[in-house]
């Protein structure tokens, strides 16, 4: 159990350490990850996709889907470049009936879609809101108890309780006098006087060296 946990966990982390080192080197590489917000690029790029640019330095032409800035301001459009003018880019949507009615500048591209991911977009929407953050920690929460559930630490349970578990006494037992009647005898193996009780009081005038007695000894452990 514990060989497998151990192989669950290390592969858990070579996949996140490859999935980071891959999304780092295409960034280095500048590559660039947006999200298609309209549908107007249906049906090739739904609405709520995720589009993969690469750098738009290595060149485009008619027939490439390229993402642009179409004025002065942040906004981006991916649409697909239909012919290149004197006047510039020229682009339109494929679900629009007519192009585009600005010209852009081959500076104003800011990448020629690479691949795109199917509804990718929406996670990448979730995750740059506060419940979003929110949900991420509560699933890593549960996917920790569900780690929990399937890989139980049983082992080291049992040895901590078994480590806390106080050795029994053995139980005091009183052994049997050699000699059956010998009261000097019997004192050298019990230990209190309730160890042991005579059946018939002793006379006072009986000598010291009084080896019968008148009843058995009742020995209680």
């Amino acid at each position: 159990m514990r060989v497998l946990k151990l192989i669950g966990l290390g592969a858990v982390v070579l996949v996140v350490v490859g999935l980071a080192a891959g999304v780092g080197l295409m960034y280095h590489d500048g590559y660039r990850a947006y999200v298609v917000h309209t549908g107007s690029m249906s049906p090739t790029i739904p609405s709520g996709d995720l589009v993969i640019d690469k750098p738009a330095r290595d060149g485009f032409h008619a027939g490439d889907v390229i993402t642009f800035r179409h004025g002065q301001g942040a906004d981006l459009v991916t649409h697909r470049m239909v012919a290149m003018t004197k006047q510039g880019v020229r682009t339109k949507g494929d679900g629009n009936r007519t192009a585009d009615v600005w010209n852009i500048r081959p500076a104003q591209v800011e990448g020629v879609v690479a691949t795109h991911l199917p509804d990718m977009g929406y996670l990448v929407v979730f995750m740059q809101h506060p419940t979003g953050i929110a949900g991420t920690v509560l699933a890593g929460i549960s996917l920790l108890l569900l780690w929990g559930v399937f890989f139980p630490q049983d082992e080291p349970l049992r040895q901590a309780v078994d480590d806390r578990t106080p050795e029994r006494e053995p139980k005091a037992r009183v052994s049997t006098p050699s000699r059956r009647g010998d009261v000097r005898n019997v004192s050298r193996y019990a230990t209190r006087p309730s160890d042991f009780s005579l059946g018939v009081p002793l006379d006072a005038a009986c000598p010291e060296d009084l080896r019968v007695l008148h009843a058995p000894l009742d020995y209680r452990s």
